[in-house]
C-alpha cells in the first residue's frame, strides 16, 4: 500500500489505522514529508529484493508489518489517530507498463509517459524512479526496467539495431519543417515531440548512465503484457495539518 501525501506540509501518522482485509497501525513519530510517499509492506526483505521500482534501495520510506490478506478488489479505508476516517481505496490490478490503460503494452505507453513528464502531471503511477519527480530519469527507468531494452528500440524486441533506424527513417519526420509531429514510434527519443541530433544524444547517454541490459530471449519478449496487482494507494489531500508543537511532529521531522 502506498500513502501518498499532496499537502505542501509534513503528515504525521502516529496512531494512523489502516482498515480492511489487511491491517496496519502506524508506530508513534510516523512522518511523511510534504510531496512525498510511504509505503506499507508485509515485508521488508521482500520489499527490498523487488525487481521493480519501489525498491528499498532507491531511498523510498516504507514500514513493514502490515497484516492480513490483501485480495484483488478489496476495499480498505484510512483512519486518523482520532479515529476519522481520511480516505479510502480499492486494490487494483493493472498491467504493468500499461500507462494509457489500452490492455496491452507499446510505444504508445512511452508517448503517454513523455506526455506526463512535459506537462509536469503529478502521477505517482509514472515515478518509475521513486523519487517524488516525473522527469526523463522515470523514462529511462521505465524503458530498462519494464520494457528491458534501451532509448530507439521502436520496435521493443530488446535491440537499438539497423531494423529501427529504417523504421524511423521511412517516417520521415528527421529534421522536417513540422513542429512537434514526433512521437516515440518515429523517432522522438527524449520527449520533445521532434525527431533530430537530439535523439541520438539520448540513446548514447543512456549507455552511458544506465548499466547495460542482456538482450531479453525470444521465449519473453520485453513488453508482454503480464497483469500484476498493483496495490492500495491512498491519495493524501485535505489532510489535518500537524501542530509545530506537538513534541512527536519535531522529534521525527
Amino acid at each position: 500500500m502506498r500513502i501518498d501525501n499532496h499537502e505542501s506540509f509534513a503528515v504525521d501518522l502516529s496512531g494512523w489505522t489502516i482498515r480492511g482485509a489487511a491491517e496496519f497501525r502506524f508506530a508513534a513519530g510516523t512522518v511523511v514529508p510534504a510531496g512525498s510517499s510511504v509505503f506499507v509492506v508485509t515485508d521488508a526483505n521482500e520489499f527490498r529484493n523487488r525487481e521493480f521500482a519501489p525498491q528499498s534501495k532507491l531511498q523510498t520510506f516504507f514500514v513493514p508489518g502490515l497484516q492480513g490478506t490483501v485480495q484483488p478488489n478489496g476495499r480498505f479505508e484510512l483512519f486518523d489517530g482520532q479515529g476519522q476516517m481520511i480516505a479510502n481505496a480499492t486494490w487494483r490490478t493493472e498491467i504493468t507498463g500499461d500507462l494509457n490503460h489500452d490492455g496491452q503494452i507499446s510505444a504508445l505507453d512511452i508517448d503517454r509517459l513523455c506526455e506526463a513528464i512535459r506537462s509536469g502531471e503529478d502521477n505517482q503511477a509514472f515515478d518509475f524512479q521513486a523519487d517524488n519527480r516525473i522527469d526523463q530519469n522515470d523514462l529511462h527507468v521505465f524503458i530498462r526496467d519494464i520494457l528491458k531494452t534501451r532509448p530507439g528500440d521502436v520496435n521493443l524486441d530488446g535491440q537499438f539495431d539497423s531494423t529501427d533506424l529504417v523504421l524511423v527513417f521511412q517516417a520521415g519526420e528527421y529534421d522536417d519543417a513540422l513542429v512537434r509531429n514526433s512521437s516515440y514510434s518515429t523517432g522522438d527519443w527524449n520527449c520533445d515531440q521532434e525527431f533530430d541530433s537530439a535523439d541520438f544524444v539520448t540513446v548514447f547517454q543512456f549507455q552511458k548512465t544506465f548499466a547495460s541490459i542482456p538482450a531479453p530471449s525470444a521465449a519473453t519478449p520485453p513488453a508482454a503484457a503480464t497483469p500484476r496487482q498493483t496495490g492500495v494507494q491512498f491519495e493524501g489531500r485535505n489532510w489535518p495539518r500537524p501542530s509545530p508543537s506537538d513534541p512527536r511532529w519535531m522529534a521525527s521531522r
